[in-house]
């Protein structure tokens, strides 16, 4: 039935076999509601991403996001394009937001954000350019959103995203995104916004090279 497969592709994920969780998780989709379904692809492509299943994954997560509405750029070169004017939107807005609590935003809306979320931090590891695309997307929806839990996340992940770039100006923004998230996260008293505030610093330290900070922060 459609919710043993479910449950046997979660068992699937904690024994480690990401390959056929993944498979499981694509198969269940089939026979869900057009809602579970986009969240079940979700769940597919995160394991097939991490077996190495990368095109496959990739696949599933262009529909996902299609479906969504914050759909991955086609290529590399598109990517950066949208990157640099992504980026630019934010650094002109800046990170103020209306406080709003989860329940004054449409379902939908944090649904949106939550999944562009989720494939950014996939995408960070094996297509930067455009994870780091699809982050700068979801955080500019956050902090348009307004609920502080998204907010503090999705900075916490543009860190690491910033400090990739390496250079002295990208070293200072990354300080202050850093300080943000962190600042944001103990306010609301998130454990896991206050989790990924000290991800993103320890993230942030190793991408710029500073090991020893970046061990003593782990």
């Amino acid at each position: 039935s459609h919710a043993l497969r479910v449950r046997l592709a979660h068992a699937l994920v904690h024994a480690g076999r990401s390959a056929e969780a993944g498979a499981m998780f694509a198969r269940a989709a089939k026979t869900a509601s057009p809602a579970a379904a986009m969240i079940l692809e979700q769940h597919a492509a995160e394991q097939l991403l991490r077996s190495g299943h990368i095109d496959e994954a990739l696949a599933l997560f262009g529909t996902v996001q299609a479906a969504i509405g914050m759909p991955l750029a086609e290529t590399p070169a598109r990517a950066l394009a949208g990157l640099l004017v992504s980026r630019a939107k934010l650094r002109l807005r800046g990170l103020r937001f209306r406080e709003r609590d989860a329940g004054e935003v449409s379902p939908q809306e944090l649904r949106r954000i939550d999944t562009g979320f989720a494939i950014a931090l996939a995408l960070s590891t094996v297509d930067t350019i455009r994870g780091a695309d699809l982050q700068t997307r979801q955080l500019l929806a956050a902090l348009k959103a307004g609920e502080p839990y998204r907010v503090a996340r999705g900075i916490a992940l543009e860190a690491a995203f910033n400090a990739a770039g390496g250079g002295v100006a990208a070293h200072a923004r990354t300080e202050r995104l850093v300080r943000t998230a962190h600042s944001l996260a103990q306010r609301i008293d998130n454990p896991h916004a206050l989790g990924l505030a000290a991800w993103a610093e320890g993230s942030s330290a190793y991408l710029e090279g500073r090991f020893a900070a970046a061990h003593a922060l782990s």
